[in-house]
């Protein structure tokens, strides 16, 4: 059932997503989407299919390649969510010769990822325990238990800090000291994950995502979270879907770069970067 959810969601964005990709992705929405040459010269990695990422290809005349994304889609923080790859998009990849590879849930269990994912938010935040949240075999982030109480706005300032914001998606829920926080990269406003941090007794919640309208489901769904960050007084703080997940493909090279002799690179995506950290947390979308 929530495969299929998933299957309906993207259709409704990619109409033809059908006639583009490989009937092995199209099972699971994981794996090769597009295999456009049998010589692969280099991998590049790319935490969205951007116009950043688009542009790096083009002035860098990459050919026969690997583009690893970890989202088959592009995510656009201001309104629109998720967007499908455009004809000249596709072009390019064809023309290029460049494979396409997509892997979210794979990317998100992999221990090794997680492991120093984990660590680093451990560091960031000092804890002294953490606890893996995972429901149903599949691993969303973890709850922090910190050595002593930190105060709401040290902990906005620290976060605006190792993101480079110059604002956060924020909600104070009256609860000034901050014991065990729930991390929670990516699109982590589900009421279901919420709930799930409120029964470990976490009083705050980060995430990339806290306000969204940009979508139908978004539209629906998001307004459920934010009732529950209510209910529960939990506080909450959103840094972009981007900034709490682009670490994860940064550690992704490290570890390919263990096992292939071939040139692999991180593609940053600087416009969007810019973008976020300028406008993010001025307004509710």
């Amino acid at each position: 059932q929530r495969q299929m959810c998933i299957r309906d969601r993207v259709k409704s964005i990619d109409p033809y997503h059908n006639s583009r990709f490989l009937k092995e992705y199209l099972k699971n929405h994981t794996g090769l989407m597009q295999k456009n040459s049998d010589f692969v010269s280099q991998i590049l990695c790319a935490l969205f299919p951007s116009e950043d990422v688009f542009d790096y290809i083009i002035k860098n005349e990459i050919n026969n390649s690997l583009l690893f994304l970890k989202h088959p889609l592009d995510w656009e923080e201001f309104g629109k969510g998720f967007v499908a790859l455009n004809d000249a998009q596709i072009k390019i990849l064809k023309k290029r010769k460049i494979s396409l590879y997509s892997a979210h849930a794979p990317f998100d269990n992999n221990d090794e990822i997680q492991e120093i994912l984990q660590l680093q938010w451990v560091k960031r935040l000092n804890a002294k325990r953490v606890t893996p949240i995972i429901l149903r075999k599949r691993r969303y982030g973890w709850i922090l238990e910190l050595p002593k109480e930190i105060t709401y706005k040290n902990l906005k300032n620290y976060l605006l800090k190792i993101t480079g914001l110059n604002h956060l998606q924020e909600y104070f829920s009256g609860c000034n000291k901050i014991k065990k926080v729930a991390v929670v990269p990516g699109g982590g406003d589900s009421l279901i994950l919420l709930k799930n941090a409120y029964r470990k007794k976490c009083n705050c919640y980060i995430t990339g995502i806290l306000w969204f309208r940009g979508s139908e489901f978004s539209q629906k769904n998001n307004l459920l979270f934010i009732k529950g960050l209510k209910r529960y007084r939990i506080n909450g703080f959103g840094i972009s879907h981007y900034f709490s997940e682009i670490e994860s493909i940064k550690i992704f090279v490290y570890i390919l770069k263990r096992y292939f002799s071939l040139p692999i690179r991180f593609v940053r995506e600087k416009n969007k970067e810019k973008r976020i950290k300028k406008r993010w947390g001025m307004e509710i979308i």
